[in-house]
């Protein structure tokens, strides 16, 4: 499914359900069925669920922001983490970063702690003046599903994993031991052979 973006289930779990074989005609119409939904789904509800490592830039200040120690972020670009701040090119330390709402995650605001020395800036134009970088979404839900068993770069289209059996196509791999910037890779194939399975992962989503 290398046409398609991230979705919500995986083709196997689709195909358990209806327990019966598929053809190679029948697959293809799930993972359409399956990519529709996932959009129709984050178009409904307004956000996008899965977790991504991305920047997200606003410009600041505009006559929309209100007081000048909060930014929010809108339903599409929420927190699970926040990674780095910085505005008008200078760094803002985290810990003089506020996140709201206080029973987040996901966050949809983040403020300037008032009692510290942290501040909102802009340089030689107020667009895109804020860079925040985190990982968004709505949530970091995982479920170990063993490790690979050898080391993955952005040039690999097999990997050997140890253990697949939550694993399919659509599946979301992290891996906590990547290289700096190939750290989730989505599973676009699968296949098994010798009684061994084997994930065929296309897409490393760069951090």
């Amino acid at each position: 499914m290398s046409d398609f973006g991230i979705v919500y289930t995986s083709r196997e779990r689709v195909i358990d359900g209806i327990d019966g074989g598929m053809s190679p005609e029948a697959k293809l119409r799930i993972d359409e069925a399956m990519e529709s939904a996932s959009r129709g789904v984050e178009g409904m509800i307004k956000r996008r669920l899965y977790p991504e490592i991305r920047t997200h830039k606003v410009d600041w200040p505009t006559r929309f922001s209100g007081r000048s120690w909060r930014v929010w972020l809108g339903a599409w670009n929420e927190l699970i983490s926040l990674t780095s701040v910085t505005s008008g090119g200078v760094s803002i330390s985290t810990d003089d970063i506020l996140l709201y709402p206080n029973e987040g995650p996901p966050y949809n605001r983040l403020e300037i702690n008032i009692g510290s020395a942290g501040a909102f800036l802009t340089s030689t134009s107020y667009q895109q003046s804020i860079e925040i970088l985190g990982l968004g979404g709505w949530s970091d839900d995982q479920a170990t599903v063993g490790s690979t068993a050898s080391s993955i770069n952005s040039s690999d289209t097999v990997v050997d994993v140890t253990n697949s059996a939550k694993v399919g196509v659509g599946t979301i791999l992290f891996r906590p031991d990547a290289p700096s910037g190939h750290d989730c890779t989505e599973v676009i194939d699968f296949r098994c052979s010798d009684k061994r399975r084997y994930v065929f992962c296309v897409r490393v989503y760069p951090s």
